[in-house]
């Protein structure tokens, strides 16, 4: 119960990360459950009769339906130096089938160094190369200096066509937002396995996407016609039916509907600065 109630793989073994758990001075509990109050606070006061709820510091996705919880996953989240914002606004399409635009930041900072290493990287990872600004003129890597080839001199984009191999699996669900995030599938389904889960680059990977794409498109769609749609190979955007609010939040502390008080690790750092706001002085009104 208490390896559950904080996170941790239920296994009845006093591990490391359970012996950290259990030397948690009270006095810090209360300061957990203080500031998840103010977060709270922060909250839309209506959060849509049906809503989407990812607690990032849980590693949870939830689907609400009036009082119940209607669909439940695990999640992986972007990890300390990528965080997942927290954020609320309204999911309106889903995309099957969907290319990876590679992000600049991640094309130079992480697979650069391994392109130069190995020039087949991209090819073996089914990644093609194009030149920089949308266009659709497709550059041949072999062709390429890569040795000549720089993070401040990359003047291409990189794209993953949709297939078994793409980062993002078979479909995306879409709500805009300044921080381009969005939920996603994902091949590496292993990684559901962990108890920690902060791997991803910020996006949220979902263990069981089919069942939220059913949901949400739910009655114009059903498994079988996604199933369908997704034979074809084909990028498809297709609208929900009913626009669905999703609240992505920072939970530490929370009571489940059981009662139960949960806590879980602070993985991203967010405590310590809001409890140093919550304990400042008011600012001088002189």
């Amino acid at each position: 119960m208490f390896q559950q109630r904080h996170g941790l793989a239920p296994d009845g073994v006093v591990s490391a990360a359970t012996r950290a758990e259990l030397n948690v001075p009270v006095e810090r509990r209360v300061e957990q459950l203080e500031l998840n109050l103010e977060r709270w606070r922060w909250l839309p006061k209506d959060l849509g009769r049906r809503h989407i709820i990812v607690n990032i510091a849980a590693y949870e996705l939830e689907v609400v339906d009036g009082d119940s919880v209607v669909l439940s996953m695990r999640v992986v989240v972007g990890r300390p130096y990528d965080r997942t914002p927290v954020l609320s606004d309204t999911m309106r399409y889903i995309v099957l089938n969907p290319y990876w635009h590679v992000p600049r930041t991640l094309a130079v900072d992480e697979l650069l160094p391994k392109v130069r290493r190995n020039p087949s990287y991209l090819a073996h990872n089914g990644l093609r190369l194009f030149y920089a600004g949308g266009g659709s003129q497709e550059v041949d890597p072999a062709t390429v200096n890569w040795s000549a080839v720089t993070p401040n001199r990359f003047p291409y984009d990189l794209r993953q066509d949709p297939g078994p191999r793409n980062a993002l699996g078979r479909m995306k669900f879409m709500f805009l937002n300044k921080y381009h995030v969005y939920l996603h599938d994902t091949p590496a389904g292993s990684l559901f396995a962990e108890a920690q889960r902060d791997f991803s680059h910020g996006c949220i990977r979902l263990q069981h996407p089919m069942d939220l794409a059913v949901y949400l498109l739910s009655p114009l769609w059903d498994r079988d016609a996604i199933l369908l749609a997704l034979d074809d190979a084909v990028d498809r955007s297709v609208p929900l039916p009913q626009p669905i609010p999703i609240h992505l939040l920072y939970w530490t502390a929370w009571a489940a509907a059981d009662g139960t008080i949960q806590f879980r690790r602070d993985i991203h750092g967010r405590d310590a600065p809001l409890l140093k706001a919550l304990r400042a002085p008011p600012p001088s009104t002189n």
